[in-house]
C-alpha cells in the first residue's frame, strides 16, 4: 500500500493524474460535493447566525471506499479545483472524514499535465477559508432566496413555480427584451446602392448613397435624375487600418462566435470539461486573460519557427483588467503548443473542433495585428448632392490571419483607381430597410449581457440557462412568420421598375419568455425590487469576491441581505392578493359550456365548463409559446378536443394529444411532433397521420 493519497474530483480526471504520479500514488474520485444543504429542508439555521446544516450526499458506497483509503494512508493531497467550489470540496472531505492539519496537504493547479501536477506537490498549501466562506454565503443565500421565496409564489400565482437569485434576473432580461420587440414601431428608410463599372478598364464598383431618404417621392426623383447622370470618381481617401484582436473576447470559451458556429453553453462546457480532465486544455471555468511566462515562450518560439519574427507580438497581461476575474487562474489555452494529428487520436470529432478552435484562439492573441488598406471611393452624380461611396480593403499584412488562411479582402489594382475616372451606371437600386431592428436573446448573447451587467460566473451560466429553461420560464424556438412587406425600386438602363417582397423573420435558438415566466418576471419586480435589480445582484458578486479576499465578513453579508429580504416577504405574505389571470373566450358551440384562458395548477390552459356545474371542467395545456390575451376562441375550440382519436393503424389507435411543448401523434407507444398549423388549419386526418407514422420510421430506420 502507497504512503499517498490523492483526492480529486472526477474519475476521469483521476485516471489521468494516476498515469502521471506512478505507483508512489493512489488517486481516487470523491465525484464533486461530498455533502449540501438538504435537498426537501432549508437546512439553514436563521438565529444561529445563519449556521448551515449540512447532510452527506447519497454516496454512500463511494464515500466508504474514501474513508478507508484515508485510514490507510499517511499523506491525503486534497487536488480539487482552485476556485470556491474546488476548495468547498477539499474543507468538506477533511471534516467529514476527520483529517488533521498534520496528515492533508493541499495543492492545486490550472492544467493537469505531468509537470503541472510534480509542481504542484513541491508546494502544498493550506485550505483557503476564505473561499470556502465565499462559496458557502452564496449557497446560503441562494438556498434562502429559493426556499423563502418559492413558496411565495406557490401562493399568489401557481404552484410549482420558483425564483433564484440569479435565475429570476436572467428570466426579467428576456422578458423585458420581449416587451420592446412587441412595442417596437419599425422606422422605415430607403437605402440606395449603385454598380457602376468602367469597360475599359474593366473594374466594377459596389457603392451605396452616402444618405438614407425616408420619402418614397424624393427616391423615385433620384432614379429619374440616375438616367441621363454622369458618373466620375471624383476623390479617393485612402486610410492604413489595423484590425485588432482584444484578448478578453478571444479567450473566452464561451464567445459569441464560438457558441453560434458550434454548440450551445452547455455543450461547449461539456466538451472543454472532457478536455480539461483529459489533460488538453487548462482549467475552463475562469474569465482570466491571464497567460504564464512559460507558455508565452513556447507561442513565441512557435511563430518564430513557422511564421517569422514579423508575426510575432507577444502580448503580456501580468493581471486581469476585469474586476471580477475569477481567483488565480490562467486564460482557457492548450497544455501544449507543439502537438500533431496523433497528439489527438484520443479525441472524438467534436472534442478535436473545439480543441483546435482553443488552439488557434491562443496563438493569434500573440501575433501581430492585420494591416489593411481602406479607399473610400466617392462617385458623384453630375445631377445630385450626395456622393455613392464604394469601399475597397487591400490587405497589406495578414498578420494574425497567416494561422488561418482568412486573407480574402477584395484585392484591387491601386493604379487603377484614379481621381476623374469616368464610370457607367449599371443598375441602381433602391432598397426600403428598417432601422434599429431588435432581436431576442441567444444562449451566447444572453451570457454576454448578464457578463456585462457583472452578473453571475463563467461557471454559474451554465446551470442559470439550464435552471430557466427547466423551469419552463422560457424556451428556446424556431419561428418563421411575416413581418413586413418591403418596397424595391430598380433602374436598369433607362427604365424604373418597381417590386414589393414580404419579408419573413426565420428565428433559431432564440429565448421567448412564456406565459407563467412573464406573469412571475412581472409579479417579482412588483413585489421584489430588489432581488430583481441588476445592481443588487451585481452588488452581491462584488461582496463574494471580498469574502474570498478575506475583506469582509461573510456573516454580515448574509445579515445585511436577509433583514431587507425578510420584511419584503413577510409584507407580500399578508398584504397581496393572489394572482387570478383568466380570459373568457365564449360558449362551446355544442355543449354550452363556458371557455376560458387562464393560469391553472400546471400553468396556462384551456379551460371548459366551470367548477359549480355538475360535469367537471376539462382542461388542456396551452402551448408555450401561446398567450392568455392573444389566443383565439377558434384556436381554443382546436385544443380543448384533445386528446382525441384519428382512426386506428396497424391495429392500434392514433391519438392526437398535446403538452405545452408541442401537438403530437401517439401510435404503438411512440410521439411524433406534428406541425401546429396543420392542426389548427384543419389539414390532419387519417390518411395523413399515417403518412407522417411511416415517414417518421424511415428517418429513424439504420441506414
Amino acid at each position: 500500500m502507497t504512503k499517498n493519497l490523492v483526492i480529486v474530483e472526477s474519475p476521469t480526471k483521476a485516471h489521468t493524474i494516476q498515469t502521471f504520479l506512478g505507483k508512489n500514488y493512489y488517486v481516487v474520485s470523491s465525484y464533486g460535493h461530498i455533502i449540501d444543504l438538504p435537498e426537501k429542508k432549508i437546512g439553514i439555521q436563521i438565529k444561529e447566525n445563519f449556521k448551515p446544516s449540512y447532510v452527506i450526499l447519497p454516496k454512500k458506497k463511494k464515500l466508504f471506499k474514501i474513508k478507508k483509503l484515508i485510514k490507510d494512508h499517511e499523506i491525503i493531497w486534497l487536488a480539487s479545483d482552485e476556485d470556491r467550489e474546488g476548495e468547498a470540496i477539499a474543507y468538506q472531505i477533511c471534516k467529514i472524514f476527520n483529517i488533521s492539519e498534520k496528515k492533508y496537504k493541499r495543492i492545486v493547479f490550472h492544467e493537469i499535465t505531468k509537470k503541472a501536477i510534480l509542481n504542484a506537490i513541491k508546494k502544498p498549501r493550506p485550505i483557503n477559508y476564505n473561499l470556502v466562506y465565499a462559496q458557502q454565503t452564496r449557497r446560503i443565500i441562494d438556498r434562502l432566496v429559493g426556499f423563502q421565496l418559492s413558496p411565495i409564489l406557490w401562493k399568489k400565482i401557481n404552484k410549482g413555480l420558483s425564483a433564484g437569485r440569479v435565475q429570476s434576473v436572467a428570466v426579467r432580461l428576456i422578458v423585458e427584451q420581449e416587451k420592446k420587440i412587441q412595442n417596437f414601431i419599425p422606422h422605415k428608410v430607403y437605402q440606395i446602392y449603385g454598380k457602376f463599372t468602367n469597360s475599359e478598364q474593366k473594374i466594377t464598383f459596389d457603392a451605396k448613397l452616402e444618405k438614407q431618404i425616408e420619402n418614397k417621392k424624393i427616391v423615385k426623383n433620384i432614379l429619374t435624375l440616375c438616367i441621363n447622370s454622369i458618373f466620375i470618381i471624383k476623390k479617393i481617401i485612402t486610410k492604413k487600418k489595423k484590425k485588432v484582436l482584444q484578448l478578453h473576447l478571444l479567450l473566452r470559451l464561451y464567445n459569441k462566435k464560438l457558441i453560434t458556429n458550434y454548440y450551445s453553453i452547455s455543450q461547449t462546457m461539456l466538451l472543454a470539461q472532457k478536455l480539461y480532465e483529459k489533460g488538453f486544455i487548462t482549467y475552463l471555468r475562469t474569465d482570466s486573460t491571464n497567460l504564464s511566462k512559460s507558455i508565452l515562450l513556447d507561442i513565441k518560439n512557435f511563430i518564430l519557427s513557422l511564421y517569422g519574427k514579423k508575426y510575432l507580438s507577444i502580448k503580456k497581461f501580468s493581471k486581469n483588467k476585469k474586476e471580477l476575474s475569477q481567483e488565480a487562474h490562467e486564460a482557457i489555452r492548450p497544455t501544449t503548443i507543439n502537438y500533431n494529428e496523433n497528439y489527438l487520436r484520443s479525441l472524438n470529432i467534436f472534442e478535436k473542433r473545439l480543441y483546435r478552435l482553443i488552439w488557434e484562439r491562443t496563438i493569434i492573441g500573440q501575433m501581430t495585428d492585420v494591416i489593411f488598406e481602406k479607399k473610400n471611393i466617392y462617385i458623384q452624380s453630375s445631377y445630385l448632392e450626395n456622393f455613392f461611396i464604394s469601399t475597397k480593403k487591400n490587405i497589406l499584412f495578414d498578420g494574425f490571419m497567416k494561422i488561418s488562411n482568412k486573407n480574402k479582402e477584395n484585392k484591387l489594382n491601386h493604379f487603377l483607381i484614379k481621381e476623374g475616372t469616368f464610370l457607367e451606371k449599371k443598375e441602381i437600386i433602391a432598397k426600403q430597410i428598417t432601422q434599429n431592428h431588435l432581436y431576442r436573446y441567444t444562449e451566447a448573447s444572453l451570457v454576454k449581457k448578464l457578463e456585462q451587467l457583472k452578473i453571475g460566473r463563467p461557471s454559474t451560466y451554465v446551470p442559470i440557462i439550464y435552471t430557466i429553461k427547466k423551469r419552463n420560464y422560457v424556451n428556446i424556438q424556431k419561428i418563421s412568420k411575416k413581418i413586413e412587406t418591403r418596397e424595391t425600386f430598380f433602374l436598369k438602363g433607362n427604365l424604373i421598375s418597381q417590386k414589393y417582397d414580404e419579408i419573413f423573420e426565420i428565428e433559431k435558438n432564440k429565448f421567448h419568455p412564456t406565459e407563467i415566466g412573464i406573469l412571475t418576471t412581472n409579479f417579482l419586480i412588483k413585489n421584489f425590487d430588489e432581488i430583481m435589480n441588476f445592481n443588487f445582484t451585481a452588488d452581491l458578486e462584488k461582496n463574494f469576491d471580498n469574502i474570498a479576499k478575506g475583506k469582509q465578513s461573510w456573516i454580515k453579508i448574509i445579515e445585511d441581505f436577509y433583514s431587507g429580504f425578510h420584511k419584503k416577504l413577510e409584507h407580500v405574505k399578508n398584504n397581496v392578493d393572489r394572482i387570478h389571470k383568466e380570459r373568457f373566450l365564449g360558449k362551446d358551440p355544442k355543449s354550452k359550456r363556458k371557455i376560458f384562458a387562464k393560469i391553472a395548477k400546471y400553468g396556462p390552459v384551456i379551460q371548459m365548463g366551470e367548477f359549480n356545474n355538475k360535469e367537471k371542467p376539462k382542461f388542456s395545456p396551452l402551448l408555450n409559446k401561446q398567450k392568455i390575451e392573444e389566443i383565439s376562441f377558434a384556436e381554443a375550440l382546436k385544443i380543448i378536443e384533445l386528446p382525441k382519436s384519428l382512426g386506428v393503424f396497424e391495429e392500434k389507435e392514433i391519438l392526437l394529444k398535446i403538452n405545452k411543448f408541442n401537438i403530437y401523434i401517439k401510435h404503438n407507444n411512440k410521439s411524433i411532433p406534428i406541425d401546429e398549423k396543420i392542426f389548427f388549419n384543419n389539414l390532419l386526418n387519417l390518411k395523413q397521420a399515417i403518412n407522417i407514422i411511416i415517414k417518421n420510421r424511415k428517418k429513424i430506420e439504420p441506414k
